[in-house]
């Protein structure tokens, strides 16, 4: 039983999710098994499974969890803490960036509390400490949705990215569990269930959209949307618009080479 990864080292998930979340850049085909959360995941299980020395000795001790994580990075070849913290402060201090200042708090604080991330819950003094307390999160997760706190963050940004996401989910076939119609599009809002959107408050839209949806004209001002779709309105900051996409199914799930074959077919007739 020692050399299995089970029930019995349940304690050290927490520290091997955040090693599996923390990559440097987004995943590309040709270094997926280094960067993709799911690929570092099963590689560092692997590595703690043929290696059953290596293990967790204590949750509210640093120097203990450095030790533990630095050998799985070492082990697996991943990139070092020195080198994602390079990374990430040299991200966060882009001065285009809504909360740089913050998530700059936010790595210093880590810095100086490794394990924070992984077992705040187990060290009491972390858990109600005034730094730690100070830190307010973006989003609450309920049973009927998600509730953001858009008091320190633009909202075009968020609802940029909001969009973004659903409509990458929905390209590789992962259906929201609010999905109504499989062969048109949700906006974000619809996807993740964020009551925001006002066109769907008034019982004017239900969210699921497709190149025949009856969309309200666009008002932009300075390249503010003042009225009008948002999830049109992102289309558009893509160069596209819904009229122009034709949803066959959004369950369906669609190989990576199969999408850049079309993305190399589009670029070939600009």
């Amino acid at each position: 039983m020692s050399k299995k990864i089970g029930p019995e080292r349940l304690l050290e998930f927490p520290a091997i999710c955040e090693i599996a979340l923390n990559i440097l850049h987004i995943p590309r085909p040709e270094n997926i098994q280094d960067s993709h959360p799911v690929c570092r995941f099963f590689k560092i299980i692997d590595y703690l499974q043929k290696n059953p020395d290596i293990l967790l000795p204590s949750l509210i001790d640093d120097d203990a969890f450095l030790t533990y994580t630095s050998s799985i990075y070492t082990g697996c070849g991943f990139p070092s803490w020195d080198e994602i913290w390079k990374e990430s402060i040299e991200y966060a201090s882009r001065t285009d960036l809504t909360l740089s200042k913050e998530m700059l708090r936010a790595i210093d604080f880590k810095l100086n509390n490794p394990r924070v991330l992984s077992y705040a819950l187990f060290d009491k003094n972390i858990f109600i400490s005034k730094d730690f307390m100070s830190f307010h999160p973006l989003f609450t997760i309920t049973n009927d949705g998600i509730i953001y706190s858009l008091d320190n963050i633009s909202v075009n940004e968020f609802a940029f990215e909001c969009h973004f996401k659903a409509l990458a989910y929905q390209i590789i076939g992962n259906h929201s569990k609010r999905c109504i119609y499989p062969d048109m599009l949700q906006c974000g809002y619809s996807y993740f269930g964020i009551n925001e959107c006002k066109y769907y408050k008034e019982g004017l839209c239900d969210g699921n959209i497709d190149c025949k949806s009856p969309l309200l004209d666009l008002e932009i001002s300075n390249g503010q949307l003042i009225n009008g779709c948002e999830f049109e309105f992102f289309f558009r900051a893509l160069g596209c618009s819904i009229k122009d996409i034709e949803v066959i199914n959004t369950g369906k799930n669609i190989l990576l080479d199969d999408i850049k074959i079309a993305v190399h077919n589009i670029q070939a007739q600009k």
